[in-house]
C-alpha cells in the first residue's frame, strides 16, 4: 500500500534536517501537514509552517497525526549524521500495528536559482 509509506521520509516532513554530535534541528515545510509535537514525551503544541525546532542530541521528537506517530532521533550511521524515523501506525485493513524505520541523512533546504530557500 503506497499510502502507508508516503510520509516516512524526512523530506516529506521537513524542508531541512541538520544533525550534529551535540544538537540537531529540523525546519518544517511552508505548507502541508501539521502535527502534534512531543519532545521527550512532553506535549509541546502543534507544528507550524516554517517552524524550526532545535533539540539537544539526547532529546527525541515525536510527531503525532490522527492515524500514526513518528519517533525521530539523531543518529550517526557509519560517519554520516542524520535522523532515524520510526513510524508506528495501525493497518486499516487488518487492524494490526505496523512499525517502519528509516534513516534520513542531513539535508539542507532546497534553493531556487537566485539562492533563496524554498
Amino acid at each position: 500500500m503506497i499510502a502507508a509509506h508516503c510520509n516516512l521520509y524526512a523530506g516529506n516532513l521537513f524542508r531541512e534536517v541538520a544533525a550534529r554530535p551535540d544538537s540537531w534541528e529540523v525546519i518544517f515545510h511552508e505548507k502541508g501537514g501539521r502535527y502534534r509535537i512531543e519532545i521527550d514525551s512532553v506535549e509541546r503544541g502543534t507544528s507550524g509552517y516554517l517552524q524550526r525546532l532545535r533539540l539537544l542530541s539526547k532529546e527525541s521528537l515525536t510527531l503525532v497525526d490522527k492515524h500514526w506517530h513518528m519517533d525521530i532521533k539523531p543518529v550517526d550511521r557509519n560517519g554520516k549524521m542524520g535522523v532515524e524515523i520510526t513510524r508506528t501506525y495501525r493497518d486499516r485493513l487488518t487492524g494490526e500495528q505496523k512499525i517502519e524505520t528509516t534513516f534520513e541523512p542531513n539535508h539542507p533546504a532546497e534553493q531556487d536559482a537566485s539562492g533563496n530557500q524554498r
